[in-house]
């Protein structure tokens, strides 16, 4: 019998709004509609801006980038937060939030985790499939808009298609790792939805499947090529594109605030990120040095100064991100999981894995020393972590506080240094084409070329050189590169769910405790790093 999936699918279109001199506004949920509707929707350039808005604001759900990919569910995964056990920090039973994150963290992927696996797989498809619609619509009319303008949407959407279905790929794919004792190019993975027809899709071999997600990737390069990111920027200073009256939403949504959209750059630094995943590392490692290339040719997504993050409480490292996403909900939902004191419901980092795992450089030493060399320590703040009663199992962790701005600090703003990174949540940045190369160079045996390209970034972050050379010499070992390297991915890609995909790529059989020093050796690592595919979507033949 074959397996096939019922790919969770909504007949309706996402109607949203676009960036008008505000900013992005509140996207509309519409009824499902027939042809006639959806002709309108498409009838203009401002409404066919619009439903690209509103699948922007798709992935901003709480089951996607919102919090699940990103700083919740995939970050447990990676051991990177504390998971309380029982009787382990004083208590004899967990509260309901602290037993959930406890066993996504002990990969019981189907116990109650399997829930938001569901619900991460469900919403995603379902974006898949309004990106699909959005496609067949803009191909099918050429007379709405200028054909440069058509393109840019068109890239954007075969790109975001690309995007999630990897990510999907990387969370309920087979381990696709040479160091995998069971890798098979040929294994079962996950459907490739490239259609807007509403039927069971047959899942694609891995191999198959990431050759699909560099064809969009092909496609969407050739579209964007183009982008006016590639010669204007980001175009994202909002106070000067507020005052220029002469600035329709259509030329704003077409033309500005670029790295809010999957743009060029993006679309290059994933094609990237899937050729390593394919253990293309020579491939990879061209096209991410190209890439940097360009982007120091164009003066585009430079280093952020110490002093300006110091300044600013700019931990995102805006400056540097090469795609992120507007969303709204992020500093609330920023603080109901990072304030607070009761566990399971905020989410810490337990201080010796802080300390002694993540920021192992230091020795251990309090984190007030570590703020000389690494500006990323500075994100944490120490909490009070309390007990089920509130008295009693209670430990002190560090907390990740990103320091973001509140709304009403917009207007107390300096004209020339708004809070421009207010609600953005990065999702690719600079650095990463430096660890690809990195990765790529260990995996060919470049030693040199690895830890320079990690050094690189470790000197952005506040290393100085005579540190560097104690802690990661030119004449490193490969498990002492690989160490530095692990290391570097958790504390740069912090909330952005990299670490788990890292993991992953690698086989690695170990990783970090999450609740104490040290690693935790992993048993069956199948187990550990497949996430199940939900049972609801299987339709047997």
């Amino acid at each position: 019998m074959m397996k096939q999936f019922k790919i969770f699918v909504v007949l309706l279109f996402t109607l949203g709004t676009v960036l008008f001199s505000s900013g992005c506004t509140d996207w509309l949920d519409v009824e499902p509609k027939d042809m006639v509707l959806e002709d309108k929707q498409f009838s203009t350039e401002l409404r066919t801006n619009s439903v690209l808005n509103g699948i922007y604001r798709l992935m901003t759900h709480n089951n996607l980038y919102g919090q699940n990919l990103t700083q919740t569910y995939t970050e447990y995964l990676a051991h990177y937060y504390n998971f309380f056990r029982a009787g382990g920090t004083g208590l004899t039973s967990l509260p309901g939030d602290m037993q959930l994150w406890r066993e996504v963290s002990l990969f019981q992927h189907y116990d109650r985790p399997s829930d938001i696996a569901e619900r991460v797989w469900n919403n995603a498809y379902r974006a898949i499939f309004e990106i699909n619609l959005f496609i067949r619509n803009v191909e099918e009319r050429d007379d709405v808009m200028r054909e440069s303008r058509r393109n840019v949407l068109l890239g954007e959407a075969y790109a975001l298609r690309a995007f999630m279905h990897f990510d999907l790929f990387r969370l309920f794919g087979p381990i696709h790792s040479s160091n995998y004792a069971g890798f098979d190019p040929a294994a079962v993975s996950i459907p490739y939805n490239n259609t807007a027809a509403t039927v069971p899709h047959q899942p694609q071999t891995a191999t198959r499947f990431l050759e699909l997600v560099l064809t969009d990737l092909a496609t969407a390069e050739k579209l964007l090529e183009n982008d006016p990111i590639r010669t204007t920027g980001r175009n994202d200073n909002f106070r000067l594109n507020t005052l220029n009256t002469s600035l329709t939403t259509e030329i704003i949504f077409a033309e500005y605030y670029r790295n809010r959209k999957m743009n060029y750059y993006a679309v290059k630094a994933l094609q990237a990120r899937v050729l390593l995943q394919k253990m293309e590392y020579d491939q990879a490692a061209n096209v991410a040095e190209a890439l940097l290339a360009e982007i120091y040719e164009r003066r585009v997504f430079s280093w952020t100064p110490i002093n300006t993050v110091v300044s600013q409480g700019n931990f995102i490292f805006y400056q540097e991100v090469l795609f992120g996403i507007t969303n709204p909900n992020l500093y609330t939902s920023w603080t109901d999981m990072f304030g607070g004191s009761f566990p399971g419901r905020v989410h810490v980092v337990a201080q010796p894995n802080l300390l002694n795992n993540i920021f192992a450089e230091f020795g251990g030493e309090p984190i007030a020393t570590y703020l000389q060399s690494d500006i990323r320590a500075a994100q944490w703040i120490e909490v009070a972590v309390q007990g089920e009663t509130g008295t009693g199992g209670g430990a002190t962790f560090v907390s990740r506080r990103l320091r973001r701005p509140a709304v009403q600090d917009w207007a107390a703003a300096d004209t020339d240094t708004p809070p421009y990174y207010l609600n953005f949540q990065p999702l690719m940045r600079k650095s990463e084409l430096y660890l690809i190369q990195a990765e790529a160079a260990i995996a060919t045996n470049q030693l040199p070329k690895a830890v320079e390209m990690i050094r690189e970034v470790m000197r952005a972050r506040g290393y100085q050189a005579l540190f560097l050379d104690t802690i990661l010499p030119m004449n490193a070992s490969v498990q002492e590169i690989q160490n530095v390297l692990e290391r570097e991915v958790y504390r740069e890609f912090v909330g952005e769910g990299q670490a788990f995909f890292y993991l992953k790529r690698n086989a690695k059989p170990r990783i970090f405790a999450g609740f104490e020093t040290g690693h935790t050796q992993l048993g069956n690592i199948t187990n550990t790093y497949v996430v199940p595919t939900p049972n609801s979507e299987l339709i047997t033949n």
